[in-house]
């Protein structure tokens, strides 16, 4: 399996979307989809977050609704 990483700061926001579309779908069909960003929009859009503060990691497996 091939990484990717992808600077969302360099991507308009149509495009954006269409990329978290697709992750969502590929999510949807049994693939696991790692997204580390400091956007907390984009962290809503996950169904699963874990929060990263100092040493300590914070699981949230409270699905989001918008």
């Amino acid at each position: 399996m091939e990484e990717k990483e992808i600077d969302s700061k360099t991507l308009d926001e149509e495009t954006g979307k269409k990329i978290l579309d697709i992750f969502k779908t590929l999510n949807q069909n049994g693939m696991t989809v790692l997204i580390v960003t400091h956007d907390l929009e984009i962290a809503s859009a996950c169904k699963r977050r874990v929060v990263i503060e100092g040493w300590y990691a914070n699981l949230s497996l409270r699905k989001f609704c918008r």
